[in-house]
């Protein structure tokens, strides 16, 4: 029997309309578009587009004065309208970074600003390189931070606008339509000077009218679309009472010369952004929604309201930058971003003009506090970015493994069943996952004493393997007497509040619920510690968490979330921070787990479904509740890039779809690209059937488990991968424009992803395929098959991009391609678990090297213990780069400390190099190990690949033309910890 709230929740979320002829055959699914607000609906978006449809704003913004800061760096200044009725203080400022910040903002205590801990520690404004003012306008420069690349820029008084160019290339245009508003804070509805009634626009004199007779003629009043819903607003049977009156802010941007915009998650579409002229605009609103369409421009459950341009500039002969300096004016990459650091509700037009895609924001609150991300390049505008809100820690290796989850695994006896399943059939895996079943009755930080006896015997039976446990724990607090979570609270005013100052009550999992205020830091550091084992009684060190339901999801409110007009911290309402409530939740949860192990050191791990910026620093994300078909499959690409090049780059989804029973060979595809998503992990609804791969036969289980190998023999790369975004805020999972910066015609990829710098992923998103249609990055790259690199393709090098068949049969582990000019450290040798594979002591590499045209190949390795933030102090990792040029495969490593030499993971070493591509077979190769003299070892060449990965099914390549020569060498002991260089020369 089910849950009765789970039933009531079921019956109010979703109203399909089901065909007679459905009843018998599956069950059409559908989000209810009526539960959440369209533009039309939502007042100050209404009123903001309205003000785009006119033109532009009447208010006739300007800015009255700008004058340097001194050492706080830029300018600050005042930006007043027409009538003179406000006075907003403004800055501009250039950051350390190369990033370029815009604040307006009002002299007002109901007036909210982005809070300092969202911001990563050690920003730092700086003065323009130079600042030239006269009457009408003010040039400007400052540093890109990149070589010699400088920025310039006009500020124009009035009407306000700002433009910026990069190397002399035009790249933002700020308020170029002049829809820049600020609804100014009244302290009532009597200051509000829009009348509710004005003259029909498009009314006309009668032809008979008679002045003389007649008298004057006027308009008849209509109903002022400006002035609607700005003291009070209603929708879904609730009423918004907004005290404060409006307070929305709104701007438009212009990325010039682009054609090409991404970003501005969570929606389930394109990734390339469409246009919105016609339809809905982008939403930004964190929202719970049932069985999600696609699509949409709907608001789901995470917002980061970052947006990046990728184009192809036309640079000329005399420009100011000797970067984008040449003499044929030839097309070069230019990449740039914009952050609109607002927490509110938040709506976004995306429209072509003729200078390029215009960003039309406008949120229901706050200040416009805007960051220019002058790029010029993708690695720079990620970094810009990672300057802000930062970059996400490295994770517990154990965290990259394969997760295995359902709503629900009901009892302890299932949980070790599940786990026997995957052993017996040799599925690795390293994290079992438990939904709200198992706890006492929907209580959190609590177990269900007759389902889950001994939940501590349960994790150290998980662990004894490597393994861990994961519990939901969501911020709705069952209301029940004597359940100490909800004791605590009342007692300690830790709730958010109504409207009314009275504890928030609402429906959610438990029935009758409340809800943490999280935007207190008290409250934060009381929730921290009921992660304490001595208050979350049944949990260890082997135990992590995952914060559900944290839009917050409210299942009997407007919106199913919190009201606007609730309170936090007793006056701050919730519409300001609406947003950042998850991300407050998870800055709560991530201390709590880190504070339970005082003298440990241990890493966290958390999943969050909602967000926003800088949650990267807490959390992996995934693209919330998708349905069990190939559709969502193949949307799940889009929606992963999205959030991955907005900065989280622990990004999975659903394998297998979250609602709905799958097929098996829906299923077997989506393990075969679940497995090259940063986040690795397969879930199902409580109503669907059980779907472990080991339910199985052929010849489903073997695709399935050749997926989950390769995602093993891969861990030594993917660890490298996530070390490489926490330095530097590069994604994981990576759009094809940022490796391939100048293949136009690939701007627009989303069915193809890129795991890192290494491989290109093709997933499967059909059925009955048994290949796969390929836009291939060209000019001159030269792809492997892989994992067996039996295979290669060498592209044109006057062709932006190549189409190829790849064959992609289901017996075979994903499409994937390896890109020339790669070296890729892997662990041939998976066990039951990451920290088996990895950590234990013998973990022994294969360095994959693929030649690209140069006969060239870079890479690189980073290890660490894998559980601690110890890697922070830099001396416990050992990091290596390897260089293959010239006949000779060169190493160089640094690290670690000799304390953390003699940890198991440190005695990991090289035991085997395969070089592919190679033009000829060398006659000798040797070694030579930190400058002593060269020996020879023995070693094989020919068209004959090695298996790299013995237990993965590979495909042929029928068709790619003369197979690579490969060179192996093996049986080498190479310690990455203690020997620091070492060399391989293939001789001829």
């Amino acid at each position: 029997t089910k849950d009765s709230n789970t039933m009531v929740w079921r019956r109010q979320r979703c109203a399909c309309v089901l065909a007679a002829v459905a009843c018998c055959a599956a069950l059409a699914a559908c989000a209810d578009h009526s539960r959440w607000k369209t533009c039309e609906q939502s007042a100050f978006c209404r009123r903001n587009r309205a003000l785009a449809a006119a033109g532009g704003s009447a208010e006739g913004w300007c800015v009255a004065s700008a004058l340097p800061a001194g050492d706080k760096g830029g300018v600050v200044g005042r930006v007043t309208n027409r009538d003179g009725t406000a006075s907003l203080p403004f800055t501009l400022a250039p950051y350390s970074s190369g990033a370029l910040r815009m604040v307006v903002t009002e002299d007002h205590p109901k007036r909210y600003k982005m809070p300092s801990e969202v911001f990563v520690s050690g920003m730092r404004a700086v003065s323009f390189t130079s600042w030239n003012a006269s009457a009408q306008q003010a040039e400007f420069s400052f540093n890109v931070g990149e070589g010699d690349v400088v920025a310039t820029g006009v500020l124009h008084y009035c009407p306000f606008s700002i433009e910026v160019s990069v190397g002399g290339l035009p790249v933002f245009h700020v308020n170029a339509r002049g829809l820049f508003n600020f609804e100014h804070t009244r302290t009532s509805q009597a200051q509000d000077s829009v009348p509710a009634k004005i003259p029909d626009p498009s009314a006309s004199k009668p032809p008979m009218w008679d002045d003389a007779e007649d008298g004057a003629w006027t308009a008849p009043e209509i109903d002022n679309p400006f002035s609607q819903g700005r003291w009070g607003d209603s929708f879904g049977g609730s009423r918004d009472s907004m005290p404060n009156g409006p307070q929305d802010v709104a701007l438009d941007i212009t990325f010039v010369g682009s054609s090409n915009v991404y970003g501005i998650p969570e929606h389930a579409n394109d990734f390339s952004l469409k246009r919105t002229t016609g339809g809905d605009p982008y939403r930004l609103y964190n929202v719970d929604v049932l069985e999600y369409d696609l699509d949409t421009p709907m608001a789901l459950y995470g917002s980061i309201p970052l947006m990046i341009s990728h184009a192809l500039a036309v640079v000329g002969e005399k420009k100011a930058s000797s970067w984008w300096s040449n003499s044929g004016g030839e097309r070069r990459p230019l990449t740039s971003a914009l952050l609109w650091l607002n927490p509110s509700e938040t709506w976004v037009d995306v429209a072509d003009t003729t200078l390029g895609v215009s960003s039309h924001w406008a949120s229901a609150t706050g200040s416009i506090d805007v960051w220019l991300l002058p790029g010029p390049t993708p690695a720079r505008v990620f970094a810009q970015h990672a300057a802000i809100t930062g970059t996400a820690p490295l994770p517990p290796l154990f965290a990259l493994g394969y997760h295995q989850c359902k709503w629900n695994y009901r009892t302890q006896a299932e949980a070790l069943e599940v786990d026997a399943g995957m052993d017996e059939n040799h599925i690795p895996y390293d994290v079992l996952w438990l939904d709200i079943e198992h706890t006492d009755g929907k209580k959190y930080f609590t177990w269900d004493s007759r389902k889950f006896p001994n939940p501590i015997r349960l994790q150290e039976e998980l662990h004894g393997k490597g393994r861990h446990l994961v519990t939901v724990v969501d911020p709705h607090i069952k209301k029940e007497d004597g359940y100490y979570v909800h004791e605590l609270a009342l007692k300690e005013d830790l709730y958010v509040k109504d409207k009314d100052g009275n504890v928030f009550e609402g429906d959610c999992w438990p029935g009758r619920s409340c809800w943490f205020d999280f935007v207190n830091p008290a409250v934060r550091k009381t929730w921290s510690k009921l992660y304490s084992y001595n208050q979350y009684q049944g949990s260890t060190p082997s135990l992590f968490t995952w914060n559900d339901m944290n839009e917050p999801a409210v299942l009997d409110s407007a919106e199913a979330t919190m009201p606007n007009d609730a309170l936090h911290m007793s006056s701050l309402e919730h519409r300001n921070v609406h947003n950042m409530y998850s991300l407050y939740m998870l800055m709560a949860s991530y201390d709590g787990l880190v504070r339970r192990n005082p003298n440990a050191d241990l890493r966290p791990f958390i999943l969050s479904r909602s967000f926003f910026d800088g949650a990267q620093r807490y959390a992996a994300v995934w693209n919330g509740d998708n349905r069990a078909e190939w559709s969502h499959l193949k949307m799940a690409q889009s929606m992963l890039l999205s959030i991955s090049v907005a900065g989280i780059p622990f990004v999975g989804s659903d394998v297998g779809g979250f609602f709905g029973n799958t097929d098996p060979e829906l299923l077997a595809r989506w393990y075969q690209v679940g497995a090259f998503y940063p986040f690795f992990r397969a879930h199902a609804h409580i109503d669907a059937k059980r779907r472990e791969p080991f339910l199985f036969g052929d010849p489903y289980l073997p695709a399935m488990r050749s997926a989950v190998l390769l995602r093993y023999v891969l861990l030594p790369y993917w660890y490298t991968t996530f070390a490489e975004h926490t330095a530097t805020g590069m994604p994981v999972m990576r759009p094809l424009w940022v490796e391939f910066p100048e293949a136009a015609p690939l701007f627009d990829e989303q069915s193809e992803f890129l795991a890192g710098p290494a491989f290109l992923v093709c997933p499967v998103t059909e059925s009955g395929l048994q290949a796969v249609r390929v836009r291939l990055p060209a000019s001159g790259a030269v792809w492997y098959a892989f994992p067996s690199l039996s295979a290669r393709r060498a592209t044109s090098a006057s062709a932006a991009s190549e189409e190829l068949i790849l064959p992609a049969p289901l017996n075979y582990a994903p499409a994937v391609l390896m890109r020339g000019g790669m070296v890729v450290p892997l662990a041939t040798r998976p066990r039951r678990s990451a920290n088996a594979t990895v950590l234990a002591g013998d973990l022994r590499l294969t360095l994959a090297a693929a030649l690209d045209e140069r006969q060239r190949a870079r890479g690189a390795l980073y290890l660490d213990d894998g559980r601690t933030f110890a890697y922070r102090a830099g001396a416990a990792a050992a990091r290596c780069g390897f260089d293959v040029r010239a006949g000779e495969v060169h190493a160089e490593c640094e690290g670690p400390s000799a304390e953390a030499a003699d940890e198991p993971w440190a005695r990991a070493a090289v035991e085997r190099v395969v070089v592919a591509g190679v033009a000829q077979c060398p006659r000798r190769v040797t070694l030579s190990e930190a400058g002593a003299e060269a020996k020879p070892v023995e070693f094989t060449c020919g068209a004959n690949a090695p298996a790299i990965a013995a237990a993965v099914e590979l495909p042929a390549h029928a068709g790619w033309g003369k197979a690579p020569l490969v060179v192996e060498v093996g049986h080498l002991n190479l310690h990455v910890a203690t020997l620091h260089e070492w060399s391989l020369q293939l001789e001829q």
